[in-house]
């Protein structure tokens, strides 16, 4: 790895999280580039990571995040950021780290890892369930755009999906007994 190929990255990074775009976003991307957020079964790619950024942005759209530290070895960099915005009409800050595998400059495999329970006092009812998964604000949010994201190749594939349990609805709902 070059330094001139991580700090190309980085500076694309820089310049999404100044100014969140979705045009901004995907420039970040190697073509055969993925991204994983908490709440994600399972890393996105191609179109879908398009589609993710776009409901981020629309869902908190005075979204920054600004990259306060990173270090690098070899095509990985790990950077410290702090992110802001407003979900539930309340203006929050909540801290994240990313893990940025590079090539040529672009993100081959981006992972988002961030406390997504910092936001359950948007909800009092979430607070008394911040233990359990996928019950705050933000779960909500990631864990909705997934599920939409992941719907919608799925069922590309394998017919309707159960709005419940995401399973295919000729396989059989999970909810349902």
């Amino acid at each position: 790895m070059t330094a001139e190929n991580w700090e190309s990255a980085l500076a694309r990074f820089q310049i999404f999280g100044a100014a969140p775009s979705t045009a901004r976003y995907l420039d970040l991307f190697d073509p055969a580039g993925t991204v994983q957020h908490p709440g994600m079964p399972e890393p996105l790619h191609g179109p879908a990571i398009g589609d993710f950024i776009i409901g981020a942005l629309t869902a908190v759209p005075d979204f920054i995040m600004t990259p306060l530290r990173w270090c690098t070895r070899d095509d990985t960099v790990f950077v410290e950021a702090r992110n802001t915005g407003t979900v539930a009409a309340r203006r929050i800050v909540w801290p994240s780290m990313y893990r940025l595998v590079t090539r040529a400059g672009r993100v081959l495999e981006g992972r988002a890892f961030y406390d997504r329970a910092v936001l359950a006092h948007l909800d009092p009812g979430l607070a008394d369930r911040r233990d359990e998964p996928h019950t705050t604000v933000l779960n909500g949010l990631i864990d909705g755009l997934a599920r939409r994201v992941i719907a919608g190749r799925m069922s590309e594939r394998n017919g309707p999906l159960c709005s419940k349990c995401s399973s295919t609805t000729s396989g059989g709902c999970a909810s349902t007994p």
